[in-house]
């Protein structure tokens, strides 16, 4: 949980790279590849957890391709 609260941190630092707008919704997607994280693990890791920033409206985890469910795993971080 601390390294994804570190990239989010990260991200809302660097807002002077969106250019344009105004936009209603700033969304920040992070994907991994980490072959040890599955949905049930991090469905139940994520149980509880806060991640609002003041800059991003919207923030999504994305997990590597599930053979078993045939789909990438996305999760809405609240």
């Amino acid at each position: 949980l601390l390294k994804l609260r570190e990239r989010i941190a990260r991200k809302c630092d660097d807002a002077s790279r969106w250019q344009g707008g105004p936009y209603k919704r700033k969304m920040l997607v992070i994907h991994t590849d980490e072959p040890h994280l599955h949905e049930r693990n991090v469905a139940e890791f994520l149980i509880g957890e806060s991640f609002s920033t003041g800059f991003f409206s919207d923030i999504f985890l994305g997990l590597p391709y599930d053979p078993l469910s045939q789909r990438h795993p996305v999760f809405r971080l609240h």
